[in-house]
């Protein structure tokens, strides 16, 4: 699952990882994936070069968050442009042809995600990110989608990238386009471990290109975007954890250890778990996701209430018949905050397997 910050290992593994590299910071938002920092928090440093209201828009998301409460509007739109992408990662849902046949969607018009974003605008959403199952450099327009959104006086701006199509022209036009925080998926430490997780080369040349990155936007006197990696912990990469987090630490303004999720859950993919998470078994009576009350997917003409995306029957509008407002506010959207407020995410069966593939359930 590749998705924005937005969304973060589970917290006993934090604790450790905090402990053995010293990082002075660490925060989850979901319990999938922890976000690392050797300063000081990402969203306060963000507070500190933003302002005032990027630092209201966290308050008023940690108590959403924190307290499952109703909002008329989501506060993060998470639009997935296309299913295009340049990489064919075994993890991933578009790494298997006969899987992303079955999971084949519409790709979203410019029209409509102006739309998407103007109607966002008008109820004053905070965040968004242009990206999901997808490679966002491999789109000709993305510079077009990401000035939009900053036009739109939307605070907080998030991409996600596997880095291999970064370049300097690339990296000038993201200084440029009101990019809040850009993340590389890069899941490894070394090129050969890449080569494994990615089926790719060109460890080396994306690594020097991020660097380049955060070079440039630092002698450039920019101080956005902020600049982070990602490590989806899986059994072909456990070994580099703590290389990943030392590397890279070094280099971006933040890391991401995320916790390997199957993309879908009509395929097995049990050789990706790692030994401490198929072990993990300890699955909670009450889970409460906070992502229905923060957020809505968007995929194609489809408007979901959180990042699983295995069955269409979760959607909870369709466009043109239904506008982000109306979804938010359906019954059904209403009834499935009201589940997880009360924590029984096994009534609802893709609730239910997302929760226990989280936690290492193979056999469900």
């Amino acid at each position: 699952m590749k998705q924005a910050d937005n969304n973060a290992t589970h917290l006993s593994d934090e604790i450790d990882v905090d402990d053995r590299l010293n990082m002075k910071q660490a925060y989850t938002t979901d319990n999938k994936v922890t976000h690392l920092s050797d300063e000081i928090d990402v969203n306060e440093k963000l507070g500190n070069i933003i302002g005032e209201k990027f630092i209201q828009y966290r308050k008023r998301w940690d108590d959403v968050h924190d307290n499952f409460l109703e909002t008329e509007f989501p506060l993060f739109l998470q639009v997935h442009p296309n299913q295009s992408c340049n990489y064919k990662c075994p993890h991933c849902l578009l790494g298997d042809e006969e899987i992303k046949k079955n999971y084949k969607e519409k790709s979203l018009s410019q029209s409509l995600y102006q739309s998407i974003v103007d109607e966002g605008k008008d109820f004053n959403c905070p965040s968004i990110s242009i990206q999901g199952w997808n490679e966002p450099f491999y789109m000709k327009k993305i510079f077009d989608y990401i000035e939009y959104a900053d036009k739109s006086n939307y605070i907080d701006i998030m991409l996600n990238s596997n880095g291999s199509l970064l370049d300097e022209d690339k990296i000038n036009r993201i200084l440029d386009s009101g990019l809040t925080r850009i993340r590389f998926s890069m899941d490894a430490a070394t090129e050969a471990t890449y080569k494994k997780v990615r089926l790719e080369s060109g460890f080396n040349e994306i690594k020097d290109n991020i660097s380049k990155l955060v070079e440039m936007r630092d002698k450039g006197g920019y101080k956005l975007p902020l600049v982070g990696v990602s490590f989806c912990e899986i059994s072909t990469n456990t070994h580099e954890k703590d290389l990943f987090i030392e590397t890279w630490s070094k280099i971006v303004d933040f890391v991401s250890i995320q916790t390997f999720m199957p993309p879908v859950h009509n395929k097995v993919y049990d050789k990706f778990y790692t030994k401490e998470q198929t072990l993990n078994l300890n699955i909670p009576p009450k889970f409460h996701c906070p992502q229905p009350f923060e957020r809505v997917d968007i995929h194609g003409d489809k408007i979901f209430p959180c990042c699983y995306y295995d069955s269409k029957d979760l959607a909870i509008g369709t466009f043109p018949e239904t506008t982000i407002h109306q979804a938010w506010n359906s019954e059904k959207a209403k009834q499935i905050r009201e589940i997880h407020r009360n924590g029984d995410y096994q009534k609802i069966s893709n609730c239910d397997k997302c929760v226990k593939s989280t936690f290492g359930a193979l056999n469900y």
